[in-house]
Parts: C-alpha cells; structure tokens; sequence
C-alpha cells in the first residue's frame, strides 16, 4: 500500500506556506524571465522602463510561477526589486 504522505509535496504547501515554491525556484522562474538583468537590486522601473515590458516580465513571472501551482501577486511597481518579486514567490 502507498505511504499516504508525499516525500516531496506540491509546491505551493513548501514549509505549509500557501502559494509559495522554494526560493532557488523562485529565482529561476523571476531570473529566467527577467532576462539580462543579473542582480536582484536591480529596480523594475531601472530594468525594465518602459511600463509595457515590465508588465510583460511580471506576466511571465505570474505564467511560470502558475506551472508550479503557485499563484500569488506579483509586486510590478518600478521601485520593486526583482528581489522583492522572488520574496513574493518564496517561501
């Protein structure tokens, strides 16, 4: 018979936090659609000024995090950090 209890749980329930995935998954997902932009200081509105790319990188960020069965809001103002958009991912 099956153990009941997964090893390895859905992402979203990672340290029973709802709606989170594991901080180096967060930073693929934020750093794989963040493109060229290396650091995680780096301000939305510096990497990404014009208000319709950065909308797209949030987008992606929403799309990719959803393939992990994460949903949350990502932060998308420009004084964000591509930090605080990881945070919002992380557990």
């Amino acid at each position: 018979m099956p153990d009941p209890v997964s090893p390895n749980p859905p992402a979203a329930n990672v340290g029973g936090k709802p709606n989170c995935m594991s901080a180096p998954d967060a930073e693929t997902i934020v750093f794989g659609c963040a493109g060229n932009v290396l650091s995680s200081d780096a301000k939305l509105g510096d990497a990404f000024p014009n208000p319709e790319i950065r909308r797209n990188f949030c987008g992606c960020v929403v799309k990719e995090a959803k393939k992990k069965d994460v949903e949350v809001d990502v932060p998308c103002d420009p004084n964000t950090t591509i930090q605080d958009v990881i945070n919002s991912l992380a557990c």
